[in-house]
């Protein structure tokens, strides 16, 4: 497909992230997670996200963010 994934995690997940293949590792943590998404993909954003943690706030955010990128 041609995919490219790009992980968005704390920083201490950097190593995990890129042992499972991630192209590009961003680390929320720094506060500047769409302004690096946008940075990597040439301003186009991402065409779709998958957010997998228990965490309720990264749904809040996450589940909105290729419009954030789009737009």
């Amino acid at each position: 497909m041609g995919l490219r994934v790009i992980g968005i995690d704390a920083g201490n997940k950097r190593e995990l992230a890129t042992e499972c293949g991630v192209e590009v590792f961003i680390d929320h943590t720094e506060g500047k997670a769409e302004e690096e998404v946008k940075k990597v993909t040439g301003g186009l954003g991402a065409q779709a996200v998958l957010v997998l943690t228990a965490a309720n706030g990264a749904y809040a955010r996450y589940a909105r963010f290729p419009f954030i990128l789009e737009g």
